[in-house]
Formats: C-alpha cells, sequence, structure tokens
C-alpha cells in the first residue's frame, strides 16, 4: 500500500497498489471475462465480481479515502483487446448512473447510456465517489 494514499490520490489524481489480488482471483477473473465478451455496465450483479467488490483488500484501500461505511455502487466491463480497442484520453467521470429520471436540483443534464439513466450530480456527490479499475 502506498505509504500516503491521500497524498498520490491528490497529486496524481491515482494510486497503483500492486498484488491487490492474488492469483487465483486473477484466474477466475480471466475465466469468467474472456476476450470474446462484450462490454457490460452490470457486473456488479455477478458474485465474483460482487465479493471482490467487498474483499479485504479492496475494503482496506476503499476505506482509507471514503471511510467504512462506503459501498460499491457500479460495475463496469469493457473489454479492450488488441483486435477491439479504442483510444480514451485521460478524463473523470461526471455522471453517475440512476435507477430513474427525477427532478432535483443541481442534477443534470441527464443521459442515457445502454437503457440506463444518468446525471451529473453536484461536485460535493462526486467527491465522495472513488473509481477502482
Amino acid at each position: 500500500m502506498p505509504v500516503n494514499l491521500h497524498f498520490d490520490l491528490n497529486r496524481d489524481g491515482f494510486a497503483i497498489f500492486p498484488n491487490c489480488m492474488d492469483h487465483d482471483t486473477v484466474g477466475r477473473l480471466r475465466a469468467d471475462f474472456p476476450e470474446t465478451r462484450g462490454p457490460d455496465r452490470s457486473i456488479l450483479s455477478l458474485p465474483l465480481v460482487r465479493a471482490l467488490a467487498t474483499s479485504r483488500p479492496v475494503r482496506e484501500i476503499v476505506e482509507k479515502i471514503l471511510g467504512p461505511e462506503c459501498f460499491a455502487v457500479r460495475g463496469i466491463f469493457f473489454n479492450k483487446t488488441r483486435q477491439s480497442n479504442w483510444k480514451v484520453v485521460w478524463h473523470q467521470d461526471l455522471t453517475i448512473a440512476v435507477r430513474e429520471q427525477q427532478p432535483a436540483i443541481g442534477f443534470g443534464p441527464w443521459t442515457t447510456k445502454a437503457g440506463i439513466w444518468h446525471v451529473q450530480p453536484p461536485p460535493e456527490i462526486m467527491s465522495g465517489m472513488l473509481a477502482i479499475r
């Protein structure tokens, strides 16, 4: 674990955790997500992914930033292989997925991605979120 996780995140916008997953977990993920598998915006519903999101190594990292009450809200899989790759410039996602469109002060604009509503929330909502890749 980095010596100062908050410093790495504030300075670089990311932190790297080598050996966060054991070889067995990596093997199971590779088996469940072969190169032929297409994009999926709902992988948090898969038992293996849900178990990873709540695993001790992941929780130890995330709780240091967000606290013990944090929880996973979404899992997305984009399969970037040598045969199907696309360039994505460095960016910060500014929208969150929601169950339905509801008027709310400070939220907007609204979009849909793969049939799922997305909205840009106020900055204080985004500052309480952390992407794990």
